[in-house]
Formats: structure tokens, C-alpha cells, sequence
């Protein structure tokens, strides 16, 4: 048996301000592994959007600027208008707060969704640049795929680095 899941693994590498109280798309601008042509970094590069129809899962991480004043929040927004995911840090004097979420879902061919940073310590931050260990990206089961499979195999964890990190990656595509 081959397993060849769609993977789309994008990052930032330089750093994005971030304005005080408006959340921001996060705009990917580098790619590290993208096998379904899910995301383009000169055409909306905030966001990922799903070719294959299926089961996914989807993790992202954001390390934001030092500031011990506020919150800072990471989210998924899709299509537009539904958020999937959210978690929030307090503000951090010391090593800046790093945000990271995971999650499962089902997505349809042509949906898309996008990572956003918001903060309210009273001035632009910035998230940082670079990353290593979460991707952003779907992964599809052709059978059903119950959640607590794709997070047995689907996840491939790995140490978060500084910066702004997105992986998607598909759930079947197994071949014999």
C-alpha cells in the first residue's frame, strides 16, 4: 500500500504586523511542501483552498512579538465567514506567547479557510518569521474517517519554532 495524502505546508519568512484590535489574515508567502496546489502565494495567499474533497486536518501555529499587555488570539475563518478554530494566550513579557490550534473537518472542493492573528496590546506586533513542525493543510479519507483516526495518523507533531506556520494535510488517498 502507498499512502499519498494531499499535503499543502505554508510559512511566513519574514515577519507581519499585526495592528492593535483587528484581526489579520496571516499571508503565507513561502511554501515548503504543496502537493494538491492548495495554495498561491502571488493570487490570495491568505489562504488555503481545498482541491480534493474529504476529511482534513488542519494546525497552524503563530508566535507573536513580546508585549506582556493583552491577549493574543489565533483563529480559522472559512469561506469568509464561519470560524472553525480558536485559542487564545495572554500577552507575554518574556518569549512572545506562541498560539497554536489543530483540528478535523470535513471540506468540500473550492472551500478555503484562513489563519488569523489578532491582539489588543495597544500597538502593531508583529508575528514572527520561519517555523518548523506544523503545517497547514487538509487530508481526505475516502471511507469516513472518524476523527480520532486522522489524529492517529494524520498528525505528525514535530517541535514549533518561532514565527507564523500553517499545514494541511489530506486523510485517504491510499493506494494499493
Amino acid at each position: 500500500l502507498q499512502w499519498d495524502p494531499p499535503v499543502c505546508r505554508v510559512l511566513r519568512s519574514a515577519n507581519q504586523s499585526i495592528a492593535n484590535n483587528a484581526a489579520t489574515a496571516i499571508s503565507w508567502d513561502t511554501e515548503s511542501k504543496d502537493t494538491d496546489t492548495m495554495h498561491d502565494p502571488s493570487v490570495n495567499p491568505t489562504r488555503i483552498t481545498i482541491k480534493t474533497a474529504g476529511y482534513y486536518l488542519v494546525s497552524a501555529g503563530v508566535t507573536y512579538q513580546s508585549n506582556a499587555t493583552g491577549e493574543r488570539l489565533t483563529d480559522v475563518l472559512f469561506n469568509g465567514s464561519l470560524f472553525l478554530a480558536m485559542d487564545t494566550r495572554p500577552g507575554s513579557g518574556g518569549n512572545g506567547p506562541e498560539v497554536t490550534l489543530s483540528f478535523a473537518r470535513q471540506f468540500a472542493v473550492n472551500d478555503y479557510f484562513e489563519i488569523r492573528a489578532y491582539q489588543n496590546s495597544g500597538g502593531a506586533l508583529n508575528v514572527g518569521e520561519g517555523a518548523s513542525g506544523h503545517e497547514f493543510g487538509p487530508r481526505r479519507d475516502e471511507r469516513h474517517a472518524p476523527r480520532e483516526r486522522l489524529l492517529d495518523h494524520v498528525f505528525e507533531g514535530g517541535a514549533v519554532g518561532e514565527g507564523a506556520v500553517a499545514r494541511v494535510v489530506h486523510a485517504g488517498a491510499v493506494r494499493a
